[in-house]
């Protein structure tokens, strides 16, 4: 069974499949994996590129269905109901909304837009009626139905014996028994990078998160106090970080982002992160949210 779902940009939803009666599901085109465009460059006088990687191309999903009426009067009515939910004036603003793809292995989404609402092909036949409606996907990436999370849970190193513990005249005098962090194992069951949302709430000191695997890290050098809640976003073209406060108010935090700070993503496979709060008496809680993303379904 296939099915498709469209959420517009005002939350209103239509739904196609073989059973969702005057609306039949007939087909769907470019959902497969995406085309690729070529990075490379041409040195005078080498033969040949030089080739710099891939990069996918957006998406024209095209829509078949039949529209089957009680009566002429009811065909044209579920036609111009069809075209209320699908009309692409609900972007003009450049507000995406949200198309649902389901089979019988799973289920996915995709932000996209109305680019042709419904158009009549072929002739009408009786009070039935074949439609085609065309979106248009800047970000080729499909995403899983449902998100992962995972909270960053407390770690700390143990004793370590013999114990000595330092004259407080020789370097580095009194102990250390351990050290706090918190780290997360993210298992990407996607087959593309994909942006994460990390939620800290306070109070930290210098709330810093890091890729265990690549080295890269994200650090906000802002103290949190106790009750704010950073909230962090990776996602390329719409890169955001904000505090809010336990009032309600909001301080955008984009400007206190460390220099070095690399808005990195989660690889396919497993990823480590370890975040920690700059000063270890602190109590924060982290979350990682992520989209497990495809690049075909």
């Amino acid at each position: 069974m296939q099915a498709v779902k469209f959420i517009n940009p005002r939350y209103q939803e239509i739904e196609i499949s073989r059973t969702s009666y005057p609306y039949v599901f007939e087909s769907i085109t470019g959902i497969d994996a995406s085309a690729t465009t070529i990075r490379a460059r041409y040195p005078a006088g080498m033969d040949g590129a030089m080739f710099e990687g891939l990069a996918l191309t957006e998406r024209t999903p095209r829509l078949t269905l039949h529209i089957k009426g009680r009566s002429r009067e009811h065909l044209y009515q579920a036609k111009q109901e069809l075209i209320n939910r699908l009309s692409s004036s609900y972007s003009a603003r450049g507000r995406q909304g949200q198309l649902w793809y389901e089979n019988d292995h799973g289920k996915w989404w995709i932000p996209a837009v109305v680019r042709q609402g419904p158009v009549q092909i072929g002739k009408r036949i009786g009070n039935n009626m074949t439609v085609q409606v065309v979106f248009y996907c800047p970000d080729g990436d499909w995403r899983a139905d449902r998100p992962i999370r995972a909270r960053q849970a407390f770690i700390a190193g143990g004793f370590k014996f013999p114990l000595v513990i330092p004259h407080e005249d020789e370097p580095m005098p009194g102990i250390m028994f351990g050290s706090r962090g918190y780290r997360a194992l993210i298992d990407n069951t996607g087959d593309r990078p994909t942006p994460i949302e990390i939620t800290i709430t306070g109070p930290a000191t210098e709330p810093t998160v890091t890729n265990e695997k690549t080295g890269e890290y994200l650090a906000v050098i802002q103290p949190l106090a106790e009750g704010d809640k950073l909230t962090i976003s990776t996602q390329k073209g719409e890169k955001q970080a904000y505090i809010t406060h336990p009032d309600g108010s909001v301080t955008n935090a984009m400007g206190w982002i460390e220099p070095g700070s690399v808005w990195f993503q989660l690889d396919p496979g497993e990823n480590e992160l370890k975040y920690t709060s700059g000063d270890d008496t602190t109590t924060a809680t982290s979350v990682i949210t992520a989209w497990p993303r495809l690049s075909g379904v």
